[in-house]
């Protein structure tokens, strides 16, 4: 966990009554401190409640043009065990934001911002144990249903293709699974498909010659997902399904 974040704010200013009360990076300060009765400003420092942090606050002419744009960067000493701290560095970002949002009518851009970089570190190793514990439970049910011989199910057959590319000759069928994209366990999961091969349905069509073979064309070309073979069960609606589907998707886009 790294223990300094940082923050950087570049604002440009190019409203002209704006730019006759902005003149130096000391106003700039000055509309923080009457804007937030809360925050103290001394050279180099930004004091908050608990907080005391250091600053760098610069103003620069845009050649050739009537603005000015000003560059803002906050650092903040983090330990893991004082939450209350990151609570108010938070809460102090988000006030000096806005004052700074107002001032430049809001052209005001977010350079750097280590609190992205925080939180991803802190939320990975979940994320990690998660899909992981998934990954294992995706080739349980395989090897339960299908056994060894599942890397040869249709459903499968777009990202064995894919797999086979990532995967060295001696590499064992759980190795092979995990070199599928984690989001496609779920489309393969709820993706509709037919024992048989769609293009001989025509042709073993023509060929029934009763009920019984019109059935077995039935069973054999009718689709449905892994979920509705295999886990769904009669008391199951289709709410818990896209349930399911949703929050496997989130999780990949985390």
């Amino acid at each position: 966990m790294p223990n300094s974040l940082s923050v950087e704010y570049l604002g440009l200013i190019e409203e002209k009554n704006t730019l006759l009360l902005l003149e130096s990076e000391k106003t700039i300060l000055s509309a923080l401190i009457r804007s937030n009765n809360d925050i103290k400003i001394e050279p180099n420092t930004i004091k908050y409640k608990n907080l005391e942090l250091k600053f760098d606050l610069s103003m620069q002419k845009v050649l050739n043009k009537d603005q000015k744009y000003f560059q803002l960067e906050i650092d903040f000493q983090y330990t893991d065990n004082n939450e209350i701290l990151f609570e108010e560095y938070q809460d102090l970002l988000k006030k000096i934001r806005t004052t700074l949002h107002t001032l430049t009518n809001g052209k005001l851009e977010i350079i750097k911002d280590d609190n992205a970089l925080f939180y991803s570190l802190k939320s990975y190793p979940l994320i990690y144990e998660i899909e992981n514990l998934m990954r294992s439970l995706v080739y349980k049910f395989l090897l339960k249903n299908f056994g060894i011989g599942w890397i040869e199910e249709k459903v499968f057959k777009v990202d064995t293709k894919v797999a086979i590319n990532r995967t060295s000759d001696n590499s064992s069928s759980k190795e092979f699974l995990e070199n599928f994209d984690f989001i496609s366990y779920a489309d393969n999961l709820f993706k509709p498909y037919a024992d048989n091969d769609d293009n001989l349905f025509q042709r073993e069509l023509s060929t029934s010659k009763d009920l019984n073979d019109l059935e077995s064309l039935k069973n054999n070309y009718f689709k449905r997902s892994l979920w509705e073979r295999f886990i769904k069960s009669d008391e199951d609606n289709q709410d818990l399904a896209e349930k399911v589907k949703k929050n496997w998707h989130q999780l990949y886009q985390y």
